[in-house]
C-alpha cells in the first residue's frame, strides 16, 4: 500500500490535491524520493520539472509531442527511469514539464486508488 496525504493547493487553503512520495532510480542507480500529485487526468507515467530531472540523476533520452489538458500541443523531453511502485520496479517515461511533479494514470494502472 502506498500512503499519501491530501493538502490544500492554494495559499488560502482552498482546492485539495492528493500527494504521494515515489522513489525514482536515477541513471546512476541511486534511489531518490520525490513528492508528486496524483493526477488521474494525466495519461502518462510521471512528470518532473527540469530542475528535479538533474537532482534525480536523470538524463534526457528523447522528445515527444504531448497534448495538454487545455488542448494545446507541446514538445516535451522525456527520460527513461525506474520507479519503485508497490514494492516493484517499474520502467517508466518521465516527462520533463515545468510544473509540479505528477503521477499519471499509466503508473496508477492496476492500482486501487482511495482518497479520503
Amino acid at each position: 500500500m502506498i500512503r499519501g496525504r491530501v493538502k490544500p493547493s492554494r495559499a488560502n487553503g482552498s482546492g485539495l490535491e492528493a500527494w504521494v512520495e515515489i522513489t525514482i532510480a536515477g541513471d546512476d542507480g541511486v534511489l531518490r524520493t520525490l513528492a508528486a500529485i496524483v493526477d488521474t487526468g494525466f495519461t502518462g507515467w510521471v512528470t518532473v520539472p527540469s530542475s528535479a530531472m538533474w537532482r534525480l540523476g536523470l538524463t534526457p533520452s528523447g522528445s515527444a509531442r504531448s497534448t495538454m489538458a487545455n488542448g494545446l500541443e507541446t514538445e516535451s523531453v522525456f527520460c527513461d527511469a525506474a520507479v519503485i511502485w508497490h514494492d516493484n520496479t517499474v520502467d517508466v517515461l518521465v516527462d520533463i514539464m515545468e510544473n509540479v511533479p505528477l503521477i499519471g494514470s499509466d503508473l496508477l494502472a492496476d492500482s486501487r486508488l482511495v482518497i479520503d
